[in-house]
């Protein structure tokens, strides 16, 4: 986990904060991550909590980001 947490800091401090989501398709990394599904999510997004993301940030990367590209593609 805390080796996602650094890659999510690096990418909203790169990239912006409305272009970082994530997925649930964790298809071959069931061996290097400590949740095995997306029924772990929650580990992340405490750790997240912890870390100091904001409710609004964690909110982002977690689904309003990826939903906001999606409307966006599909109007």
């Amino acid at each position: 986990i805390d080796d996602t947490i650094d890659m999510l800091k690096y990418m909203v401090n790169v990239g912006g904060s409305e272009f970082v989501a994530l997925g649930s398709d964790y298809d071959g990394f069931s061996d290097i991550l400590e949740w095995k599904d997306a029924g772990g999510m929650g580990l992340l997004t405490d750790a997240m909590e912890r870390e100091g993301f904001s409710a609004s940030l964690i909110e982002n990367i977690t689904y309003k980001n990826a939903l906001r590209i999606i409307k966006e593609v599909v109007k």
